[in-house]
């Protein structure tokens, strides 16, 4: 009997991470997948963009780790995007084009999901729930220092 492909597939955790020179707040982002590798920990490929108030993060795939040794755990990509605040759309999409789409409000010091991930209706995806979860944390409480 195949095994049934679970609805989340990736995670999307946001933080906020003080610098300790300047004090100021910047948005620490870290997609991982739900799949747990047992040979290498690879990495996620992302392009992402920041137009105004939406943030896209476009996934073309995984690649293996430069230093190769063996680990386990999901893959990741983990990106520094500086001081953000206000309310932003986020957009993220798979190598196959299926998209989700979010809303988060970032303030001085907390990080609120206005709208949980919602598949983006198109012609190739027929989804009705989304592949992705979007995790907050308080300041300086941001997964792993990898």
């Amino acid at each position: 009997m195949p095994r049934k492909k679970p609805d989340t597939e990736y995670t999307l955790s946001i933080a906020l991470k003080r610098d300790e020179m300047s004090d100021e707040l910047s948005t620490i982002m870290l997609l991982e997948t739900t799949r747990l590798f047992r040979s290498f920990r690879y990495e996620i490929v992302v392009r992402e963009s920041v137009e105004g108030r939406n943030i896209t993060l476009h996934m073309s795939g995984l690649r293996s780790p430069l230093l190769a040794m063996p680990e386990t755990g999901s893959a990741r990509w983990k990106r520094d995007f500086g001081p953000l605040t206000g309310t932003y759309e986020i957009i993220v999409e798979k190598p196959d084009g299926e998209r989700n789409q979010s809303t988060i409000l970032i303030s001085e010091g907390s990080i609120h999901i206005l709208k949980k991930p919602i598949p983006v209706r198109s012609k190739r995806s027929k989804r009705k729930k989304a592949f992705l979860e979007i995790l907050t944390f308080p300041p300086d409480s941001h997964k792993g220092g990898t």
